[in-house]
C-alpha cells in the first residue's frame, strides 16, 4: 500500500503548479479538448493558483454532449446557475449517449420534485450493475459470506463510491461541478478515468435536496444576480429550502423525516457504496473532512483511519498541483451521527464531506477574511498550521469556478485513491461488518431489550421503526426470559448486537457521554433515542440472550396498537404521557364527543377477561374523559380506530365517581414563523402536521395587522435564531423589496407560504400587538430563544436571563423536577424527568414569583439546596454551607446516587449555573398567561419524551392548577395584572 500511494503521490507532484501567473496546462493525455473551453474556464478563474491541470479543460469525445453544448457555457460561467430538471436532463442526455452512465429515480419530494440519481462506470460494470448490488448486499453482511468468498468478491467487485450534492441549497457549486464531472467520466480516455471506470461504480445525486435547489436559482435571478458587493447582499438564501427543513436537512440521518433522507437510505440500501462523499460549502478553499475529536465510540477504528488515509492524499495531491488553502482536520469533530454521510459511517463503509469556498451566489466577488471572524479550532484561516500548509490569503477575488476547481480537482483526487485501493477498501468494507458482529457475541452488551406494556406503546413503536429504518435488525422474544433478577416476557423485542450494524444499535441506545475536554461540539451531542422517546430498553450483560427462542420482526411499523375495551356510554383513557393524546383531542374536535380532562384521580374497575380482571384501573390528574351523543356505536367504531392507529387504550364504563372535572375544547392555534429564521418553526409545523393539528400560520404582516385575539386562543412561537433585535426587526429593509411570490418567472417561489415583502420582522407595532393578544386573555409560548421576546421585551417583568459564559448545554438530555406536579403541563408525566436541552438562553426569577416556575433543572428544590431564605436568583451550588462559607460535612449531594446526576446524556458544562434554573414558567400576565420553555421542546422531531409538555400547555393552559388551590390561578392573576 505504501508503494502505491509514493507512486500516485509522484503523479499528482509531477503536474504540480506553474509559477506565479502562469496559467496551468491542460493535462489532458490522449483526450481531445472542447474548443474554447481552456480559455473560458480560464477566463472565469480568477488567478492561476486557483485551477489544476486535470480541470484545465472540458474533453470531448464524439456523440458526447457536454456542459457546454446543453447548457450553453462552461460550468461556472458567472451569472449562470441550473434549475434541477435542467441538471437531471444533462444526466439523461449523457445516459442516452453512452453505455457508461445510466439513471434512475428514487423518489418524488414533498413538493413533487424527483431525487434522480445518475450512475457511471464501464460499461461492462454498468451491464453487470444487478451482480454488483447483490455482491455488495453480500459483503454488508458477514455471516452469509465467509471470508474466502469476501475475498473473492473484493477482487471481483468494483466499488461503489457515492457523491452527494446539492443538499444544502445556498451552496450552489456542487449541480454545477458535477455535471462537468459526470461528462468527464464519460468522455475522457485519459489512464486515471478509464481506471476509474474500470475499478469504480460512481453514483451521482446531483441535487438531493431539489426542492431547495430550485428555489435558490429563483431566488438568485431574481436578487442576487448582478450584485457582487459580499458584504452589502441581500439575503443569499431564499426563506424555505424543503417544505418543513432548512439546514437541518443535515441533520436529519437517524429520524429520517424528510424525502431527502429517505432517498439516501434508499440509495445506500441499494448499493451499498464503500465510500460516501457529500459536498458542501463554506470555509476557504477546500477543507476535507477527518474531525478533530472526540470521535464517536461505536465507529469502527479502520473508518477513521480511512478518513485519515483519503483526506492526507486529497489534500496532498491538491496542493500539489499548486493550489493553496487545502487543509483537513480544524473544523468539525467527528461526534455526533446525525449528518447525512454518516449514513455510510454507522452502516461500515466511510462517511466523508468537502467545505469548498463559496459565495453563496454564481457571480465572482471580493472577500475579505477577518481573521477574528473565520476561525475554527481555535486558529484563523489565514494562519499555517500543521493541517493547513499553505493557508488562504486574506483577500481573494473568488469566482464559482474556482469553487468548480478546487471541488473537482479534490473528487478526482478521491476516485483515484479508491480506484487504487479498490480491494483494500472492500475488504475493510466487510471485516468492519465482521468485527461488529464478533464484538456482540463476545462483548457484552450482547442485545438491548424493549418490554412490552410500556406507557405509551406508539412511542415504543416510533423507536423499534427508526432502528428498522436504519437497517438494523429486531427480534421478540417467543418465550420469556429471565435477565438475571428480571423477567422478560414473551413479546419483548430484542435488537441482537451479533449484527453488521450493531455499533449503530448500541449508539442509538445507550447515553452518550461527550468530554468535558474535548473541542468545542460542533452539534448535538446526544441522541440515546429511549431518553428522547421516553421509552424503556435495558443493555443485556448475559450472552445466554442470545440463544434465547425469539422470532424475526421483519421491517416492523409501528408494531403496538391501541383498544377499547367495554361498550359502555363513557371512554376514559388514563393520561400515562401518551403523545397520542394531542392528536386524539385534535381529531375529535369536530365530532359530537363531548370532552372533559379529570381534576381528581379516581379508579374504575380492570376488564373482564383480562390479566388485571377483579383490580382496578388507576387514573390520573389529567385522564380524558369522552362522553358520546345518540350515536354511541359509531362513536365507539370511532374511537377504535383512534385508538388503534395512536396506541391508546381506553376503557368504557357506565358512571363516574364524584369528581372535578373541566371540559376540553380545542383551541384556536397560531403558529409564529419569521421569514428571517424558518428553521425550528418548520419542524414545528413538521410535527404538529403529523399529528394532523388544525392550526394556522403567521407571519410578520399578520402580528403587524393585529386583532390577533379575535382569531387566535394560543400562539406559539417556536425557538427563533438571534437576538432581540433580529427576532422583532427581522430582514433589514435597507436591501429594498424581497418578495416571496410565485410567478412565471420564479415558479419555485411562494411554497409553502408567501409574502411580496418579507423584509421588516413584525416591528414594534408587531410585538405591542402580541403583547395586547396575551393582556386580553390569549395564551403565548415561547420554546427556546423566543422567550427573548418576552423577557428583554418587557411583557415578563420578573425574569432576567442568565449571562455566564461558562454555561454548556450542547444538545444534552438533563434532568428536571416539577415544582408543581399537579400544573396542566405535568399532567402525564412523573415528577422528576429529563427534558433535552440546547445552549437556549436560562432564565432566572424573582423571589416574589419563583411559584410560576412549573419544571426546574436538577432534583433538588430551592429549599432543600440552600436553606429556605434562598430565593431563586441565588448563588447556591447545590451544598449547604456553614457561616464561613464551607460546605458543612456530611451533607450535600451524594456523588454515587445517580438521582442527583444532572446530564443523563451529552455534555454539562457549568453545572452550578444551570441547578435549580427554571425549565419551564407559567406566569399569568393581564388576562392572558405567557409559558416559556428554556429549551425546545419539539427539536427536530428528536425529543418525543417533551413532546406532552408544550402540547399540554397548547390544550390545557388555562384549566385549573391543583397546586394553586389555595389561592386560585385567579388571584396569582390579580396581583399580577397591578404590577
Amino acid at each position: 500500500m505504501l508503494r502505491t500511494l509514493l507512486t500516485v503521490g509522484l503523479l499528482g507532484l509531477a503536474s504540480a503548479g506553474p509559477g506565479a501567473g502562469e496559467w496551468p496546462a491542460p493535462d489532458s493525455g490522449p483526450d481531445r479538448i472542447e474548443p474554447g473551453s481552456v480559455e473560458r474556464i480560464r477566463e472565469y478563474t480568477t488567478s492561476p493558483e486557483f485551477l489544476s491541470p486535470e480541470v484545465a479543460y472540458v474533453p470531448e469525445a464524439d456523440g458526447i454532449p457536454s456542459p457546454t453544448e446543453v447548457l450553453g457555457h462552461v460550468v461556472g460561467a458567472p451569472g449562470r446557475l441550473t434549475h434541477t430538471a435542467d441538471v437531471h436532463g444533462y444526466f439523461d442526455n449523457l445516459a442516452a449517449a453512452s453505455p457508461r452512465v445510466k439513471t434512475f429515480e428514487i423518489l418524488r419530494t414533498e413538493e413533487g420534485r424527483p431525487v434522480r440519481i445518475a450512475v457511471f462506470g464501464s460499461a461492462e460494470n454498468l451491464h453487470r450493475l444487478v451482480e454488483v448490488q447483490n455482491g455488495m448486499r453480500r459483503l454488508a453482511d458477514p455471516r452469509r459470506t465467509g471470508p474466502v468468498e469476501a475475498r473473492d468478491l473484493a477482487r471481483d467487485l468494483p466499488l461503489v463510491y457515492y457523491l452527494n450534492g446539492g443538499l444544502h441549497s445556498p451552496e450552489v457549486g456542487s449541480p454545477e461541478m458535477l455535471m462537468e464531472l459526470g461528462h468527464r467520466l464519460v468522455a475522457s480516455e485519459k489512464e486515471s478515468i478509464r481506471r476509474i471506470r474500470s475499478e469504480l461504480i460512481v453514483v451521482v445525486n446531483p441535487v438531493s435536496e431539489p426542492d431547495g435547489r430550485d428555489k435558490m436559482v429563483d431566488w438568485f435571478n431574481r436578487h442576487l444576480k448582478g450584485r457582487t458587493d459580499f458584504d452589502d447582499l441581500p439575503p443569499h438564501s431564499p426563506p424555505y429550502w424543503g417544505k418543513y427543513v432548512f439546514h437541518d436537512n443535515n441533520r436529519d440521518a437517524i429520524q429520517a423525516t424528510t424525502a431527502v433522507t429517505e432517498a439516501v437510505l434508499d440509495i445506500y440500501f441499494r448499493f451499498h457504496p464503500v465510500v460516501m462523499l457529500d459536498l458542501h460549502e463554506s470555509i476557504p478553499y477546500l477543507y476535507i473532512s477527518t474531525g478533530t475529536g472526540p470521535y464517536n465510540d461505536n465507529i469502527d477504528p479502520v473508518t477513521i483511519s480511512e478518513w485519515q488515509q483519503m483526506a492526507n492524499y486529497e489534500v496532498g495531491r491538491v496542493t500539489a498541483a499548486g493550489m493553496p488553502g487545502a487543509w483537513t482536520w480544524g473544523f468539525f469533530d467527528g461526534w455526533s451521527p446525525n449528518y447525512l454521510t454518516w449514513i455510510a459511517n454507522t452502516h461500515n463503509g466511510v462517511g466523508r464531506f468537502y467545505e469548498t469556498f463559496g459565495n453563496g451566489s454564481a457571480e465572482t466577488m471580493e472577500r475579505k477574511l477577518d481573521p477574528d471572524r473565520s476561525r475554527y479550532s481555535g486558529t484563523p484561516t489565514i494562519e499555517r498550521t500543521w493541517y493547513r500548509s499553505v493557508p488562504p490569503a486574506r483577500e481573494v477575488t473568488w469566482s464559482l469556478r474556482n469553487n468548480t476547481n478546487y471541488m473537482e480537482t479534490g473528487v478526482l483526487a478521491a476516485l483515484e485513491f479508491a480506484a487504487v485501493h479498490r480491494q483494500e477498501l472492500l475488504l475493510n468494507f466487510y471485516r468492519k461488518g465482521e468485527r461488529a458482529v464478533r464484538r456482540g457475541r463476545e462483548q457484552a452488551p450482547h442485545a438491548w431489550l424493549v418490554p412490552p406494556d410500556q406507557p405509551d406503546p406508539w412511542r415504543v413503536g416510533l423507536l423499534l421503526f427508526t432502528l428498522a429504518n436504519q437497517g438494523i435488525e429486531i427480534h421478540r422474544l417467543t418465550e420469556s426470559w429471565s435477565g438475571g433478577e428480571r423477567l422478560f416476557p414473551a413479546g419483548t423485542h430484542v435488537i441482537r448486537l451479533d449484527q453488521p450494524y450493531s455499533g449503530l444499535a448500541h449508539g442509538l441506545l445507550s447515553p452518550q457521554s461527550f468530554p468535558e475536554d474535548g473541542m468545542r461540539p460542533y452539534d448535538d451531542v446526544s441522541w440515546c433515542l429511549p431518553l428522547h422517546y421516553g421509552v424503556e430498553a435495558v443493555a443485556v450483560a448475559q450472552p445466554g440472550i442470545l440463544d434465547a427462542p425469539m422470532e424475526d420482526v421483519n421491517a416492523p411499523g409501528i408494531p403496538f396498537s391501541g383498544v377499547v375495551h367495554g361498550n359502555g356510554p363513557i371512554l376514559v383513557m388514563p393520561d400515562l404521557g401518551q403523545e397520542g393524546l394531542f392528536e386524539a383531542v385534535s381529531r375529535l374536535r369536530d365530532t359530537d364527543v363531548a370532552l372533559s380532562v379529570s381534576l381528581d384521580p379516581f379508579e374504575i374497575p380492570a376488564p373482564r377477561g383480562g390479566r388485571g380482571a377483579g383490580k382496578s384501573i388507576r387514573c390520573p390528574v389529567g385522564t380524558l374523559i369522552l362522553e358520546s351523543g345518540d350515536d354511541r356505536e359509531g362513536v365507539l367504531e370511532n374511537i377504535g380506530q383512534l385508538a388503534e392507529s395512536l396506541g391508546l387504550t381506553f376503557y368504557t364504563v357506565r358512571r363516574l365517581p364524584e369528581i372535578e372535572r373541566r371540559g376540553v375544547q380545542w383551541r384556536r392555534i397560531g403558529v409564529y414563523e419569521s421569514w428571517a429564521s424558518t428553521q425550528d418553526s418548520g419542524w414545528v409545523r413538521y410535527t404538529l402536521d403529523r399529528t394532523r393539528a388544525e392550526y394556522e400560520m403567521l407571519h410578520d404582516a399578520e402580528l403587524r395587522a393585529g386583532n390577533l385575539r379575535e382569531s387566535f386562543d394560543v400562539i406559539l412561537i417556536p425557538d427563533t435564531r438571534g437576538d432581540f433585535r433580529d427576532i422583532v426587526h427581522g430582514i433589514d429593509p435597507r436591501h429594498g423589496d424581497l418578495a416571496f411570490t410565485r410567478s412565471d418567472d420564479y415558479p419555485s417561489h411562494g411554497e409553502p407560504f408567501a409574502s411580496e415583502q418579507i423584509t421588516g420582522g413584525m416591528g414594534l407595532n408587531g410585538l405591542d400587538n402580541l403583547f395586547r393578544f396575551v393582556r386580553e386573555g390569549g395564551v403565548l409560548i415561547t420554546l427556546g430563544n423566543a422567550g427573548t421576546l418576552v423577557v428583554e421585551g418587557g411583557l415578563v417583568r420578573d425574569l432576567r436571563r442568565v449571562r455566564d459564559s461558562e454555561l454548556r448545554t450542547p444538545g444534552s438530555e438533563l434532568r428536571a423536577r416539577f415544582r408543581r406536579a399537579g400544573h396542566p403541563i405535568a399532567w402525564g408525566y412523573d415528577e422528576i424527568i429529563s427534558v433535552f436541552r440546547r445552549d437556549d438562553p436560562l432564565w432566572e426569577v424573582r423571589e416574589r414569583s419563583a411559584h410560576h416556575v412549573i419544571l426546574q433543572y436538577g432534583t433538588a428544590l430551592p429549599g432543600e439546596k440552600s436553606g429556605e431564605d434562598e430565593g431563586e436568583g441565588g448563588d447556591s451550588d447545590g451544598e449547604r454551607r456553614d457561616d464561613d462559607g464551607r460546605p458543612r460535612e456530611g451533607e450535600g449531594e451524594d456523588p454515587e446516587d445517580e438521582s442527583t446526576d444532572l446530564v443523563l446524556a451529552g455534555l454539562l458544562k457549568g453545572r452550578k449555573q444551570i441547578d435549580g434554573k427554571p425549565a419551564v414558567i407559567d406566569v399569568p400576565v393581564g388576562e392572558g398567561r405567557v409559558i416559556l420553555f428554556s429549551f425546545n421542546p419539539l427539536h427536530r422531531y428528536l425529543n418525543h419524551s417533551d413532546f406532552r409538555l408544550v402540547y399540554n400547555a397548547m390544550v390545557y393552559a388555562g384549566v385549573v392548577d391543583r397546586t394553586d388551590a389555595a389561592d386560585g390561578l385567579e388571584a396569582v392573576a390579580a396581583t399580577t395584572n397591578t404590577q
